[in-house]
């Protein structure tokens, strides 16, 4: 949003020139363009959800656990009780901790 309301700010305080006014003005357009293109694309190939049985459930908090330990990540609670899986993970750069919450449940508005 800020990349097609900017071009024109920068141009008439010329931070930028007007090439580079409207070379961003357009790739900006090209990206909402992708993106609007990539919402209708899931919105048609939506599927409907099917239940998941307690077994399933488990075994997906399981997958989660294994793929947390896979990324590095911290584990600090895993319970498939409450199909919850929980850690932390540390960016490479900064060293920021980033929380990180996994859950499992077989309802559609909850994605």
């Amino acid at each position: 949003m800020l990349m097609v309301v900017l071009p024109g700010p920068f141009y008439k305080y010329e931070v930028v020139d007007l090439q580079t006014a409207f070379s961003g003005f357009k790739f900006s357009l090209y990206a909402g363009i992708a993106a609007l293109i990539l919402l209708i694309i899931q919105i048609l190939f939506k599927r409907e959800t099917v239940s998941l049985s307690s077994t399933l459930t488990a075994e997906l908090v399981d997958a989660a656990e294994q793929a947390a330990n896979n990324l590095g990540w911290e584990l600090v609670n895993v319970d498939a009780n409450i199909s919850i899986a929980k850690a932390t993970d540390t960016t490479a750069w900064f060293g920021f901790k980033d929380d990180v919450l996994i859950r499992v449940t077989d309802d559609a508005t909850n994605v």
